[in-house]
């Protein structure tokens, strides 16, 4: 019968006698592993007088260092753990104030109103851009405010001026103050 060969390096060999080599391997390293292990090891007079010759330490105490460890380790095996960071605990309500009655005082005639007029807030404008619907907003100490909002001291958004850049302010006495918008130093 002929079969084909296999062919390793410059060997040619029939491919049912590499099969069986292959198959053989792993048994014959097992009876190979086998046979050294039950050969004893040769002993040399020299080695047999160097483990005779090993004294363990004589000084049982330990020293500090291992103390100090020892102790620590105690210390900390014997710390709780503390709470558990999987359980959600929120904080305790704060107890509510009890209402104070608000002391009854005879009302007086109020005082006129100052005839100086309110300082405005200090405003810096840095945009100013139309919205939807023709409403135009302003960015003023870095928010955006449209007509109406506050920006401190009683004052608010009277009206926002596009196409000159200006923003006027006036609080509920009448005062009004206009301001430019920042220009970029270049």
């Amino acid at each position: 019968m002929k079969f084909d060969t296999v062919t390793i390096g410059t060997t040619r060999i029939p491919w049912p006698v590499l099969a069986a080599v292959i198959a053989a391997a792993p048994l014959l390293a097992v009876g190979v592993y086998r046979t050294m292990k039950q050969q004893p090891a040769p002993v040399s007079g020299v080695e047999l007088v160097e483990a005779a010759a090993f004294n363990p330490p004589v000084d049982n105490k330990p020293s500090p260092a291992a103390l100090a460890l020892v102790s620590q380790f105690s210390a900390e095996a014997t710390r709780g753990f503390g709470p558990s960071p999987m359980i959600s605990r929120a904080p305790a309500a704060a107890p509510r104030p009890k209402p104070v009655p608000e002391p009854v005082v005879a009302r007086a005639e109020p005082e006129p109103a100052p005839d100086v007029a309110a300082l405005p807030p200090g405003i810096t404008i840095t945009s100013i851009m139309d919205g939807l619907q023709g409403q135009s907003f302003a960015v003023i100490n870095g928010k955006i405010r449209r007509i109406g909002d506050n920006v401190g001291n009683g004052f608010a958004v009277h009206d926002i001026n596009m196409k000159t850049g200006e923003v006027e302010i006036r609080n509920q006495l009448g005062d009004n103050f206009i301001y430019q918008i920042k220009k970029r130093q270049e």
